[in-house]
């Protein structure tokens, strides 16, 4: 139940943040979906940069897309603000200021909190942490809530700056090392640079003190426990505190001074200086990220001037929006009127806000703008509420959703923009690759490769023909060697009845002329039975004639670089003949020549049977005289005679014969080379089959050509990954680019 109109206007405007939350969300989703295949393509990019072939990365080389991604990156991380400050449950106000400034008495007078939580004092820098103060008037709810940094954090955050500001070298790697190790001397030793140092030594001394607490959970304290870790002494002075090194924040809950302030929190921030190097960065982002309004605490001194370090200080929290929404709309300055005996700085004060408040504030083209120039003592706690919060508070029920719908609008502004780059660099990419015939020019140098190829084959074919012909009327050694074996075969293995044999077949056919005959038909059958097998010796021609005709296309050819895995080179014939990329006419010829087995068996049987060269030994033909003693003896010796004259006319037949084999594989060979090489459309059907597999057959010349294929398939694949990505995932919704 709110009790006023502002308290519940706040809560409205929180309620009113959380259709911006969930579009930041899905927006930065959308981004971080996009990111991921743009990283893709550049992990790419740069790889043909470093190994593709000579030419290519010059036809990608314009493309920004390492710049791209490295802003798509930026503004991913970015858009932890935008959502950081939608989700958040509570308006928040930051209190900035130099130390001695009186910003830290302005929190203890507006929130009720003493200086044990937070710290003010006049010896110096005091405030170690940022604070967030919470109001809640929940008695319950109060206490402390202290955030510790995780070992990571802690190099990165802390020290990384120290030695980056100090030129140290590179931040230690460890927690352990940089315990271990002792610090590197900085190079400069001006006096900033010295208290930097110091600074640094302080962290390195009193590791002993806050290591520990690093890594650990969130820890709940008593109020009156928050300044050890938030502040650098005790409230008197009397003793150092060293825990806040290892402190991110502090999150205090109160019921504040001033009543019905709704869901606000106050956030106190270091002061510049405070604590060394890093603290403007910090600044910067906790401004960025959890301030929605700032206060910047200022007491003048001697002079009604602002001075440098004042400046300074507005830059960073211009710089922290990043120009999303001007620091004039969501800063004020309070002047801290400090009236003392002998000192009254009300005059100052008034002369910085009328210079202030007429733009003449006095820093070249860029003057100090705020809301609303506020003139206050920071140490009263009724001005405090009156004079400075309340103020604050009716500014941000009035005007703090049309700053939000402003923050927005930005943020959607500048989202479009980039997917606008993204959408123009899709549209270049995906044709970044597709000059390179021109560029490389791989036609030309095929045809200049194919144009040597082709008569180096030819001519080696005419001389491979030769070669044939001339073998075609000498007798083949291996064929002859065979044929001799199988003559002297027929004679050792004549098929002659034994002695003892004869007289029963003579008995079973009555007769002993009728036996003979018989017989006659058994050794004629035996005799030519040993020629049956004469095929698979003229085949020894035939293969070797296809092993050269295959190594003629293997070497000559070049086709050993595209079937390297051949057991032997006439398998050339069958593997080509089922090659899809070859032509169904050469195809077929070389199937025939693969298949093909040389029979000559009914040609030598024919050879063998004319003439009545196995006449004597076939009943009913031929002149011989039949035996005049039919004894056992007879018979045999008889038909042992007739056999042998039979093997010495075939003996004498078939050298006639010798070079039959050697003649029609050569004739088969010379049809086959003629029908691949010489045919019609054979040097057309031939370059088309070349050209398709030219990276293979000439790979010292088309290597880079693989590669540039591979990458350029892969690139391809890339962009439509890509544009995939940002058509399924668009961070703008159509009527917003």
């Amino acid at each position: 139940m709110y009790t006023n109109i502002q308290e519940k206007r706040i809560a409205d405007i929180l309620d009113e943040r959380e259709p911006f939350s969930r579009e930041i969300q899905a927006k930065r989703s959308h981004l971080q979906r996009q990111l991921l295949a743009l990283q893709e393509l550049e992990t790419l990019y740069h790889k043909i940069e470093q190994h593709a072939p000579q030419g290519m990365f010059s036809l990608i080389q314009h493309l920004p897309l390492p710049q791209l991604v490295e802003k798509m990156q930026a503004l991913e991380k970015e858009l932890r603000k935008p959502m950081r400050r939608f989700a958040r449950q509570t308006l928040n106000i930051g209190v900035v200021g130099r130390a001695g400034q009186g910003k830290s008495t302005l929190l203890q007078k507006l929130s009720g909190v003493g200086p044990e939580a937070i710290p003010a004092g006049n010896r110096g820098f005091c405030t170690g942490v940022r604070s967030v103060i919470r109001h809640n008037p929940d008695a319950a709810q109060k206490g402390g809530l202290i955030s510790f940094y995780t070992r990571e954090e802690f190099l990165d955050d802390v020290l990384a700056p120290y030695y980056q500001r100090l030129n140290l070298g590179d931040k230690p790697r460890t927690l352990e090392y940089f315990i271990a190790q002792h610090l590197p001397k900085p190079a400069r030793k001006d006096a900033l640079s010295r208290a930097m140092y110091q600074h640094l030594e302080g962290y390195k001394q009193h590791t002993s003190v806050y290591a520990g607490r690093l890594n650990t959970p969130d820890l709940a304290v008593p109020i009156h426990e928050v300044r050890r870790y938030v502040a650098q002494d005790s409230v008197e002075g009397e003793q150092r505190y060293y825990e806040f090194m290892a402190v991110k924040e502090a999150t205090i809950t109160t019921d504040f001074r001033q009543k019905d302030v709704g869901k606000i929190a106050l956030v106190d921030m270091p002061g510049l200086g405070d604590t060394g190097v890093g603290d403007d960065e910090r600044l910067m982002q906790a401004l960025g990220e959890e301030i929605d309004v700032v206060l910047f605490v200022l007491m003048p001194h001697m002079r009604a001037e602002l001075q440098d370090h004042d400046f300074q200080l507005y830059d960073l929290a211009h710089d922290s929006m990043g120009g999303i929404i001007s620091i004039e709309d969501w800063s004020f300055m309070v002047l801290n009127h400090k009236a003392t005996p002998g000192d009254d700085n009300g005059k100052r004060c008034e002369d910085i806000k009328g210079k202030i408040e007429s733009g003449t504030s006095g820093h070249g083209d860029h003057p100090i703008k705020v809301v609303k120039c506020i003139i206050a003592d920071c140490s009263n706690e009724a001005a405090a509420g009156i004079q400075i919060l309340t103020p604050v508070l009716e500014y941000l029920a009035r005007e703090m959703h049309s700053l939000d719908e402003k923050y927005m609008a930005a943020w959607r502004l500048k989202l479009c923009a980039l997917e606008q780059e993204i959408q123009q660099l899709l549209a270049q990419t995906s044709n970044a690759l597709n000059e390179k015939a021109s560029e490389y020019k791989e036609d030309q140098a095929f045809e200049q490769c194919f144009s040597l190829l082709w008569p180096q084959l030819t001519t080696a074919s005419l001389d491979l023909v030769e070669e044939l012909k001339n073998e075609s009327t000498s007798p083949n050694e291996q064929f002859t060697l065979h044929l001799q074996e199988i003559i002297e075969t027929c004679r050792q293995d004549q098929g002659l009845p034994g002695i003892d044999e004869i007289p029963k077949r003579v008995g079973s056919y009555g007769a002993p002329i009728n036996a003979f005959n018989d017989y006659l038909h058994h050794i004629r059958t035996h005799l030519t039975r040993h020629f049956m097998d004469i095929d698979e010796h003229t085949n020894f021609t035939m293969d070797e004639v296809k092993t050269r005709v295959a190594h003629l296309f293997l070497s000559y050819g070049r086709l050993d670089h595209l079937f390297s895995r051949l057991s032997e080179e006439k398998e050339l014939l069958t593997v080509i003949a089922s090659h899809p990329l070859l032509a169904e006419p050469l195809r077929e010829t070389f199937r025939m020549l693969g298949n093909y087995q040389l029979s000559l068996r009914g040609v030598f049987l024919h050879r063998i049977r004319e003439a009545d060269t196995l006449a004597d030994i076939s009943p009913f033909y031929g002149t011989r005289i039949p035996p005049r003693n039919f004894s056992a003896p007879g018979i045999q010796q008889m038909l042992d005679m007739l056999q042998k004259a039979a093997v010495d006319k075939i003996e004498e037949r078939l050298s006639n014969f010798i070079t039959m084999p050697g003649g029609a594989a050569c004739a088969l060979g010379e049809e086959f080379i003629d029908q691949t090489l010489r045919s019609k459309d054979a040097e057309r059907n031939w370059r088309l089959f070349y050209k398709a597999h030219r990276a293979k057959i000439w790979p010292e010349v088309f290597e880079q050509s693989i590669v540039w294929n591979e990458l350029q398939k892969v690139w391809q694949m890339a962009c439509q990954t890509a544009l995939n990505a940002q058509l399924a995932s668009p961070i703008c919704a159509p009527g917003q680019i």
